[in-house]
């Protein structure tokens, strides 16, 4: 963690707020999941993978929870998930960049996790709950995480939260059309600033660097950056066939 802080930071991106780690704050996340549990806006799952991949749903992200244990008063003290009830709403929402996107969290992938079975607190939860307290009002993130959003916007209106405005942005892809991350060995950025990566990023997000500016420092490029930035420019970018 103590890298990738200094990494952005050597990238010309430093937090104005104090740095959040979610191990800080189960508490928070643990009163919270208590609070759905107690309104049946979640219950706990006795369920094993096996068992879920038994009942034989489907869903377009695979294996889709059948809601088998909604109903089931199971001994507490016995390992379990804990997952929200996502029944009867269908979620709406317009995307920056990619339009209206409307999705059924039900068909889609059935009552997630809040809570995994080994006792971690789910992504799902903690960066709602996380986002929420920072006060964010807009995501802007890769469009692999789109389909999350769903999820995070149906515990949104079960925490009566109000509701960022989102932007999911194409992602850079290997040959095998993969995205660059961890799980497919792609090289971390490097450490130490480097302008002519830079320079091909903003390029990616449809911002022509001028030559004069290529060998700038971080903070010069991104200040020209968020001067020059233009959603438009991303769209049509966006829209041509990639290879990279």
């Amino acid at each position: 963690s103590e890298q990738i802080i200094r990494t952005l930071a050597n990238w010309g991106m430093e937090s104005d707020q104090t740095i959040w780690f979610q191990s800080e704050r189960i508490d928070q996340y643990e009163a919270q999941i208590s609070e759905l549990l107690a309104t049946k806006h979640a219950y706990r799952c006795y369920c094993s993978r096996k068992q879920v991949a038994a009942a034989g749903l489907t869903g377009p992200e695979g294996w889709r929870y059948n809601g088998h244990c909604r109903t089931v008063s199971g001994d507490p003290t016995q390992q379990h998930s804990v997952r929200l009830d996502c029944r009867g709403r269908d979620i709406a929402f317009q995307d920056q960049l990619q339009g209206l996107i409307e999705e059924q969290p039900e068909a889609l992938y059935g009552d997630f996790p809040i809570k995994r079975a080994d006792g971690f607190i789910a992504y799902q939860l903690a960066v709602v709950m996380d986002d929420a307290a920072q006060h964010i009002s807009h995501v802007v993130r890769g469009i692999d995480l789109l389909s999350s959003t769903s999820r995070q916007i149906r515990l949104q209106q079960a925490l009566q939260y109000s509701q960022p405005s989102y932007c999911h942005l194409p992602v850079i892809i290997n040959a095998e059309g993969q995205k660059l991350s961890k799980q497919n060995l792609a090289p971390a950025i490097p450490e130490t600033y480097c302008p002519s990566i830079m320079s091909q990023l903003l390029n990616q997000l449809g911002l022509n660097v001028p030559t004069e500016l290529q060998q700038a420092d971080a903070s010069c490029l991104l200040n020209w950056a968020v001067a020059n930035w233009q959603l438009d420019n991303l769209r049509a970018q966006s829209s041509l066939p990639h290879h990279h």
